[in-house]
């Protein structure tokens, strides 16, 4: 008779000075015994920096992880995992942080919210950051243990160190998806240990985590992993998720290095010896790989890989979703009301100048589109953004600019149609996040990208709040409420609840619907349906297909 996740814990767990030591598969492992921060009646184990995979370094380097074997004494988990190796300032700074020793996880197991002794639907967070930065200990699962789930943060592969690829098997690119993908197999593997249901597991994820999301629905690599999905304010789609010259990269990058970069195994085998701070650096200097908006598409992000059995992805996104090759899971998936707020970001912190795009309106033009150089298009694209946005006045002008720069929009819905073209009767469903209060992330008064996320967990970066409103709280328990009732049964409002203010949101594909979260729950039709109707009209007349992003 298999044991229950509580007698587990009462056979092999102790708790001294606010720890917990649980028997697991691969050995015993002490994690926190913890208070909420946002509701102090609620308590929940939390196991910081699970390792997943072995260090990635030496000859591991841009190679698939290697899974930890199983250990003899306890494992201490109670403080957080290294960050990935990035750079400061959310990728705008000159200082390089984290450690190459980096495939973790915190895994959050309610014990004030579980009902009874049966094993508990699985949550999966990938956090966001373009691919470039960030780490999964800045937000944290307190506010969704006040539901009975199991929430999973994974920290993988970012930048050059996730996504150099020299287009054969000896670095196919695409590691720090490959490093999610392994960290879902762990979690297959062993998170019955914890308490967690392997047959109930929903990956969700926002921004750069969204648009993982959605990757994994499309490669096989990562089939029958996950049984529902999530992406908030990022997909496929996005111009900054996509690299379409891996191999130019690479031989700028090994031309600065000195490196030969006509053999593969032999320059990966001399890249794994540069030291991580050079590498880095380098792979980023503009003056090597080109200039490129932090924003769009950089160097070192997720590519096409080439044929083979261990490809990630080998045809593009865009493609794939069209034709309906993709995981047959409820999705849900959404955007905030000030998407252009991230870009704006680097505007405000002085990376970047707003008078460049009144020099250059070209900026403003989707990378996506794919416009040959001399092209009329480029004029007609510019003076259609003009117009349309701006009303024909300044370029720099910050509200119109936002929502110009709020692309994400397009890509978000265009995946929705695309499924929803396929499948009329598809479980997808919509939202869109309007609230806006603490941590709203935001430049011209709407809900700014990632917001949502700042209510779903708990904040811990310096300059996010951690006080919230009572007008705050009650929006994150809504939410709360939505994401969890989306894991446990496919749909975020299975029945009629007063916490819900008893509303029904249907799929997406009837009518369009999607729920407006703001002071109260709302559902409506068409998510700004103008702006998504003028990028369509543009992209009919002026877009170069096959497109890589949208």
């Amino acid at each position: 008779m298999k044991k229950s996740f509580a007698l587990l814990l009462i056979a092999f767990a102790t708790s001294v000075a606010q720890t917990v030591v649980l028997q697991t598969s691969l050995g015993k492992i002490r994690g926190l015994l913890r208070t909420s921060r946002v509701n102090p009646n609620v308590k929940f184990y939390h196991f910081l920096g699970v390792p997943y995979g072995c260090a990635p370094v030496g000859s591991l380097r841009f190679q698939e992880a290697v899974p930890v074997p199983p250990w003899t004494r306890v494992r201490n988990a109670t403080f957080p995992g290294n960050r990935c190796v990035q750079l400061s300032k959310e990728f705008a700074g000159d200082q390089v942080l984290g450690d190459e020793d980096c495939l973790s996880l915190d895994i959050a197991v309610p014990i004030t919210a579980r009902r009874n002794h049966r094993r508990l639907p699985v949550m999966v967070w990938i956090h966001g950051g373009s691919f470039l930065f960030a780490t999964s200990y800045e937000t944290q699962a307190d506010p969704l243990m006040e539901e009975a789930v199991i929430v999973v943060n994974i920290q993988y592969r970012l930048n050059v160190f996730g996504f150099l690829s020299t287009g054969d098997d000896y670095a196919p690119g695409n590691t720090g998806l490959k490093d999610q993908t392994a960290a879902l197999i762990w979690i297959q593997n062993h998170i019955h240990s914890f308490g967690g249901d392997r047959n109930r597991v929903t990956i969700f994820g926002g921004s750069a985590g969204g648009a993982s999301v959605q990757f994994h629905m499309l490669s096989r690599r990562s089939e029958g992993l996950f049984h529902r999905a999530i992406s908030q304010s990022g997909v496929t789609f996005g111009t900054w998720v996509f690299q379409t010259k891996p191999r130019e990269k690479l031989r700028q990058l090994a031309n600065a290095l000195g490196l030969d970069h006509t053999n593969s195994a032999t320059l990966v085998s001399q890249l794994q010896e540069i030291p991580a701070d050079v590498l880095l650096k380098t792979a980023f200097n503009q003056s090597i790989t080109g200039p490129y908006l932090l924003y769009d598409e950089v160097p070192f992000n997720p590519i096409v890989e080439h044929e083979s059995p261990t490809a990630f992805l080998s045809k593009r996104a865009f493609e794939l979703l069209r034709q309906g090759n993709f995981a047959k899971v409820p999705y849900m998936l959404g955007q905030v009301t000030e998407e252009g707020s991230f870009p704006y970001g680097y505007i405000d912190s002085g990376a970047i100048d707003i008078d460049d795009f009144e020099k250059n309106p070209e900026l403003f033009i989707p990378i996506s589109m794919n416009i040959p150089a001399g092209h009329p298009c480029i004029k007609e694209t510019v003076d259609a953004i003009h117009q349309f946005f701006f009303h024909n006045g300044s370029f720099t002008d910050k509200a119109n600019w936002i929502a110009t720069m709020g692309q994400d929009v397009r890509g978000i819905q265009k995946s929705a149609d695309l499924i929803c073209g396929i499948y009329r009767n598809y479980p997808i469903y919509f939202y869109v996040f309007s609230f806006v209060g603490t941590n709203s992330l935001n430049y011209a008064g709407g809900a700014g990208h990632y917001s949502e996320v700042l209510k779903l967990f708990y904040p811990v970066k310096e300059e996010w709040t951690v006080d919230p409103t009572v007008a705050d709280r009650l929006v994150q328990k809504r939410l709360v409420k939505l994401w969890t009732n989306f894991a446990y049964t496919g749909t975020p409002t299975p029945r009629r609840e007063s916490a819900l203010q008893k509303v029904n949101l249907p799929t997406f594909c009837d009518r369009k619907s999607y729920l407006d979260i703001g002071d109260d729950l709302v559902v409506k039709h068409y998510p700004s349906r103008d702006v998504y109707n003028f990028w369509e009209g543009i992209f009919e007349k002026c877009g170069f297909p096959p497109y890589n992003t949208y």
